[in-house]
């Protein structure tokens, strides 16, 4: 079975090692795959050969598909001079966003905070963070505890916190390789919080 969109989620009804390997040499071949994820083989790997592994981007639950892909991508230009394209199984018009990719244009996005909570007016924070950071900092503000089973982290940049505002922040990139496929996984460490930056796929 297959669930379309950007992100591939492919759910086999024998999903022995043997068949979930074939079927990522099988999709690796083709130029609209890009990244491949299977459950962890080891911390890095996938494991099928060729795929990176699924805890790497946060997708190792219980429903998780046997093989999941992002569409590769690529830094063109489109008609109204935006970078990034990619591979999509729909029928929307070219220039439209969509949801699930990993280049890092699709990933990256704008958060506007106003209020008396954040005296920065007008300040800029090029931090890495993500959604899943709001609950914490709102839960922070309103002094209640937050959830050990709770991810993300408290925007303290944007609080004027000196003392916790500094989290080193730390680079890391991942990659798999099949054949003349290759795929690359980086991601960014602020503090305990894991952000995914791109997912890219040639060959």
């Amino acid at each position: 079975m297959v669930v379309p969109g950007q992100v591939g989620a492919l759910y086999l009804a024998e999903p022995t090692d043997e068949q979930i390997a074939r079927l990522v040499a099988t999709i690796s071949e083709h130029p609209w795959c890009g990244p491949v994820f299977t459950r962890a083989g080891n911390e890095i790997d996938g494991m099928a050969p060729g795929s990176l592994g699924n805890h790497l981007v946060f997708a190792d639950h219980a429903r998780a598909p046997d093989v999941s892909f992002s569409f590769r991508a690529d830094d063109g230009v489109d008609p109204f001079g935006l970078i990034g394209g990619t591979f999509y199984d729909n029928d929307r018009r070219t220039g439209l966003g969509v949801h699930g990719g990993l280049h890092p244009k699709e990933l990256a996005a704008l958060g506007i905070v106003a209020g008396s909570a954040f005296p920065a007016a007008g300040s800029v924070s090029t931090a890495p963070s993500g959604i899943c950071d709001f609950a914490p900092t709102i839960l922070h503000l309103l002094e209640i505890g937050r959830p050990n089973t709770m991810n993300g982290r408290v925007l303290h940049e944007l609080l004027w916190d000196p003392d916790r505002a500094n989290a080193a922040i730390r680079h890391e990139s991942f990659e798999a390789k099949l054949g003349r496929f290759r795929q690359v996984l980086r991601r960014v460490q602020v503090g305990d919080a894991t952000y995914v930056e791109s997912g890219t796929a040639e060959g």
